[in-house]
C-alpha cells in the first residue's frame, strides 16, 4: 500500500484539549514563538491534563519543545503507555515527545498528558502515517484552491466572501458569517484532506461526507486566542471506488442567520489518489518516513 504522512497543527480541530481551561494557546510575550512549527502551540502546567487526537492510520507522532523548568508527560496510543520527560538543560523546540510506527491502518487513539505536578508541557504539532490503495501502489495528491471554480458555495456567493489573505493557499481564503451557510465539493480518490483557519471568532461547524455528519467546535476547539492559517480542519480516507461528496455547514445553531459574527472558511482541499503498481514496486512515501526532531530549533 501507499504510505503518506499528515500534519495536524496544534491548532486543528482535530484535537482535544481538556479540561476546559488547562491548555493555553501561544501565551502572548514568549520570546521563542518564531521557534515553533507555524509559530503556534498549546501549553498547560496542570497535572492530568491531555491533548487527544483519533485519526485513521500505521503511525504517529506527537512534537513539542523542551525546557529547563518543563516536567513530564505520557503518551497512550491505543490504551498502551510510555512515560517521557521535557525536561532539557537548555530549550530547544519541535521535538519529537514519542510515538509509534507499525500500527494496523485502522481507527487508533493517541493522548498526551501531563503527569507533572505544576510543571508545563507543550503541544506543536502531531504527523500521524496512512495508507491508501493495494500493494505496491504508488501515491499523488492535487489540491483545489477554494477561488478555483470546483466549490460551490451556499446558500448563494453573496453569503460568502473572498479574502485575499498573504499565507494562505493561493493567498486567498473564502469565509462566511451566515448561520447554515454551505461549501460543497466532489472528488474521486483515496483520502482527502480540508484546510482552512481558526480563530476565537470561529463558528462550530460539521463536515458530511457520502452522508455521513462530523461536528467539529470553532475556534480549535474553543481553544484559539488568535488567527491559525493553514489548519488541518478535517480529514479521512479508504474511500471506495467513485465519486465522493463532502458539504461544509456553518454555524449549524443559527442556520438562516446573517451577519452572525461567527466565521466559517474554507482554504483547499487535497485529495489523495492511489494508483496500482506492480507487487514489487516502491510504495508512495510522502515522507512516511518516521519523523525526526528538528535539531537546529535550538535556543
Amino acid at each position: 500500500m501507499a504510505s503518506f504522512n499528515v500534519t495536524a497543527e496544534d491548532s486543528s480541530p482535530l484535537i482535544s484539549y481538556s479540561p476546559v481551561g488547562a491548555w493555553a494557546d501561544s501565551p502572548n510575550g514568549d520570546p521563542n514563538t518564531q521557534s515553533y512549527s507555524q509559530q503556534s502551540w498549546h501549553t498547560s502546567s496542570s497535572q492530568g491534563a491531555s491533548a487527544t487526537i483519533q485519526f485513521n492510520g500505521t503511525g504517529i507522532w506527537l512534537f513539542g519543545s523542551k525546557r529547563p523548568n518543563y516536567g513530564s508527560y505520557s503518551i497512550s496510543i491505543d490504551g498502551q503507555s510510555v512515560d517521557g520527560s521535557a525536561q532539557a538543560g537548555s530549550a530547544s523546540f519541535q521535538q519529537l515527545l514519542g510515538g509509534k510506527s507499525g500500527l494496523t491502518n485502522a481507527p487508533h487513539t493517541a493522548v498526551l498528558t501531563n503527569t507533572g505536578d505544576g510543571a508545563p508541557i507543550d503541544l506543536d504539532s502531531i504527523v500521524f502515517e496512512t495508507q491508501v490503495g493495494s500493494p505496491g501502489s504508488t501515491v499523488s495528491d492535487s489540491s483545489t484552491d477554494d477561488n478555483g471554480g470546483a466549490i460551490t458555495y451556499l446558500p448563494s456567493s453573496a453569503d460568502w466572501n473572498l479574502n485575499d489573505l498573504q499565507g494562505c493557499f493561493d493567498n486567498t481564503l473564502h469565509y462566511t458569517q451566515t448561520g447554515g451557510a454551505q461549501a460543497q465539493f466532489s472528488f474521486n480518490g483515496d483520502a482527502v484532506a480540508i484546510y482552512g483557519t481558526v480563530s476565537p471568532d470561529h463558528a462550530n461547524y460539521t463536515i458530511t461526507v457520502d452522508g455521513q455528519t462530523h461536528p467539529f467546535l470553532g475556534g480549535s476547539n474553543g481553544l484559539a486566542s488568535t488567527l491559525h492559517i493553514g489548519t488541518l480542519l478535517y480529514f479521512a480516507n479508504g474511500f471506495q471506488p467513485g465519486p465522493h461528496n463532502v458539504t461544509l455547514t456553518a454555524n449549524p445553531e443559527q442556520a438562516g442567520q446573517q451577519n452572525t459574527g461567527k466565521f466559517m472558511d474554507i482554504d483547499r482541499v487535497q485529495v489523495f489518489v492511489a494508483s496500482p503498481g506492480t507487487a514489487n514496486a516502491t510504495q508512495g512515501n510522502q515522507g512516511s518516513a518516521v519523523p525526526q526532531a528538528n535539531q537546529e530549533k535550538a535556543a
